[in-house]
């Protein structure tokens, strides 16, 4: 075990519920531009895979999204630090809302492994190919969040409050097209089984 080999590391913001005990999924925007944006770009080259993971279950972990990269260990502070010293975090921190911000090693018997992140149910060839796709769809996602958060006034909380609504409405509105439609062609127009058990073709 080559101890300076690229591990999967766990960057999680968990967030309060409202005082209607509503989840405020705006906020995963806001860390994804305000707080990891920069650090991404000013690193990119130090990391091996990454992307967003998003949930907000009724349990306890809740509400939280994640920052999940394949990096070198020794990266991993320098990571935490420029997270931490972010405008938007001091506002997430004193606004009440950053419940509980955390760094974990991935749990997994090799956290070197591409696979390491990937659901133990999945093949084996998806699970270790699947990281690729899914930073893929990361990237895109936040250059959605980019460009709407730049078309709206207003406070920061305001702004991403907007702009979480003009991106969930280009996922109503477009992702059958755009996404699924497209990835079903290069699966070869061929049918899927969804958590419906329904055959369906895009």
């Amino acid at each position: 075990d080559d101890a300076s080999a690229p591990r999967w590391y766990y960057f999680g913001f968990r967030f309060s519920r409202n005082s209607a005990e509503d989840t405020e999924r705006y906020l995963d925007l806001l860390v994804a531009n305000e707080i990891v944006a920069e650090v991404l770009e000013e690193h990119r080259d130090d990391l091996v895979l990454w992307r967003f993971h998003r949930r907000w279950p009724d349990d306890a972990t809740g509400h939280q999204f994640s920052w999940i990269v394949l990096t070198k260990p020794e990266l991993v502070a320098v990571l935490d630090d420029k997270l931490q010293n972010t405008d938007a975090f001091d506002v997430l921190n004193s606004t009440g809302k950053l419940r509980e911000y955390r760094v974990d090693l991935v749990r997994a018997d090799d956290p070197t492994a591409l696979a390491a992140t990937s659901d133990r149910a999945w093949p084996e060839a998806l699970q270790r190919e699947w990281p690729y796709f899914i930073e893929g769809a990361s990237r895109m996602w936040l250059g959605l969040v980019q460009a709407e958060v730049g078309r709206h006034d207003g406070s920061l909380l305001d702004r991403y409050r907007a702009a979480s609504e003009a991106v969930d409405g280009l996922w109503f509105e477009q992702a059958n097209h755009a996404l699924f439609h497209h990835l079903s062609a290069l699966f070869g127009y061929q049918p899927v089984r969804v958590i419906r058990r329904d055959v369906m073709t895009f």
